[in-house]
């Protein structure tokens, strides 16, 4: 499914931080894929954080620790 195509302006007063995002998803595991369609060789992109809602309180930490080890 695809939400959006945002432009990404490496201009700090134009550009905006949160690269995507998508309320009222059902609960339950979801994927989220970000494809630059026109990437620069003079700049780099660097998604680093990730907020996640949930109808519960989460331990973020564990969360951030569990998605690190897969991540190997």
């Amino acid at each position: 499914m695809s939400v959006e195509k945002p432009k990404l302006p490496v201009d700090f007063t134009t550009r905006r931080y949160e690269l995507a995002w998508k309320y009222q998803l059902p609960k339950g595991k979801h994927t989220v894929k970000l494809k630059i369609l026109n990437p620069s060789k003079e700049y780099e992109l660097r998604g680093v954080d990730a907020i996640i809602y949930a109808d519960q309180p989460v331990d973020g930490m564990k969360q951030t620790i569990e998605a690190a080890g897969k991540m190997k």
